[in-house]
């Protein structure tokens, strides 16, 4: 919801929880909900590449997280705003190094995202130098050390890590796979492994290669370019690039 601060008049955005649905989704499950006390953590870092969170309260029935207001929108709304798509590289790339820098401060602190998409990250402005920022917390987790792991599959189709899919195991990896996904996109226009059938896409992540030369969408990408989504989107977790 959009509402305005009464005490300064500055607009923000307040996102609503119902606590039946938390509920439902993650206590059912033995998953703790960390939403509210993840963006006051992450504020404290003060990086401008992580939507800032104003402040969290609660009633009897919803959550209620309150952030800076973007105006402009997602980045799905700022892709189709630009007079060039797919985007550049040297465009994709001052996009992916800015979502990074908000990832490592996510993994520095071991908390995993675990629903990055086109969709979770904001944008100030239209122009080549917006500041992009991830959002919403939601399905965020934070393990005790690095060596942890969460099973709890969460997520969206086609940014979906191979070991979610398979039902395996995982950690910070993931997040490192769904940004792969999101500069695919920058890049192509479309998702990796993209089918318009659900179960067939989910096959093609989990056993198919990522063949950059024989589509026509990535095909002519720079060698620099192509090295980056392999190694993002690598199916062996262990294998993939760090932040």
């Amino acid at each position: 919801m959009l509402a305005e601060h009464k005490n300064s008049g500055i607009n923000v955005a307040v996102k609503i929880i119902s606590k039946a649905k938390i509920e439902k989704t993650f206590s059912k499950n033995g998953i703790e909900f960390m939403e509210s006390e993840l963006c006051e953590k992450l504020t404290q870092e003060n990086c401008e590449n992580l939507l800032r969170t104003l402040e969290t309260f609660e009633d009897n029935e919803y959550y209620y997280i309150v952030t800076e207001f973007m105006q402009a929108g997602d980045l799905f709304k700022y892709i189709c705003k630009q007079p060039d798509q797919p985007l550049d590289e040297e465009h994709a790339k001052s996009v992916i190094k800015q979502l990074a820098t908000g990832l490592s401060v996510l993994h520095s602190k071991h908390i995993v995202h675990r629903d990055i998409k086109i969709e979770n990250i904001l944008v100030t402005s239209f122009s080549r130098n917006s500041t992009f920022k991830l959002a919403d917390f939601g399905s965020a987790t934070q393990f005790a050390s690095a060596s942890d792991k969460a099973d709890f599959q969460v997520g969206t189709h086609g940014y979906l890590a191979p070991e979610v899919l398979k039902g395996e195991d995982y950690n910070c990896a993931v997040d490192i796979y769904s940004l792969g996904a999101v500069l695919h996109v920058l890049l192509s226009a479309k998702l990796p492994f993209w089918d318009e059938d659900r179960s067939e896409m989910r096959r093609k992540v989990k056993q198919e290669a990522l063949d950059l030369e024989q589509d026509p969408y990535t095909a002519n990408l720079s060698e620099n370019a192509k090295d980056l989504l392999r190694g993002m989107l690598a199916k062996d977790a262990a294998q993939r690039f760090t932040v």
